[in-house]
């Protein structure tokens, strides 16, 4: 490895998980403070910018050393996956004000009559063609990760369980 790559591999594992505590940005004009409370949305711009490079274009999937996705081979992650992965994270926090996490205290079954009712909605919105059938695809897939995670196949963002 480069000295570029590692500078970018301990600016991920380092310096952006510590901004969180808030960091100055210097330009020749001056510094910015930036507050605790402002930095998870630059920091994940940040994160992604320095994935990008590091990857090439490629997102680069956490932790390489636990990842069982890595271990088979899985490098990367298909511009598709990661685009409705973000979807399904907008629209969770949409939602985050009035549920949060409580997904984590429903039983699977609660949780599969929710998924029941979003695939009625869904397979409705698309058989007339409605703009909302993506909002539905994407609550519908919100579900089924909250059984997968209920259900403990995924502990963290670092490691699922196969």
């Amino acid at each position: 490895m480069s000295n570029y790559t590692d500078n970018l591999e301990y600016s991920l594992a380092k310096r952006v998980p510590d901004m969180a505590r808030g960091f100055t940005i210097h330009t020749n004009y001056g510094d910015i403070m930036i507050e605790a409370d402002q930095a998870p949305a630059i920091m994940e711009r940040v994160r992604e910018a320095l994935q990008i490079e590091l990857g090439e274009g490629d997102v680069i999937i956490p932790s390489p050393s636990t990842s069982p996705a890595r271990r088979e081979g899985i490098n990367e992650l298909r511009p598709e996956v990661l685009a409705f992965a973000q979807l399904m994270e907008l629209r969770l926090r949409e939602k985050d004000a009035d549920k949060g996490s409580a997904w984590k205290e429903k039983s699977e079954r609660d949780l599969l009559v929710d998924a029941m009712s979003k695939s009625l909605l869904l397979d409705s919105a698309v058989r007339e063609g409605y703009e909302s059938r993506v909002r539905h695809a994407v609550d519908l897939a919100n579900c089924c990760m909250m059984i997968a995670d209920v259900a403990g196949a995924i502990d963290s963002i670092d490691r699922v369980v196969a």
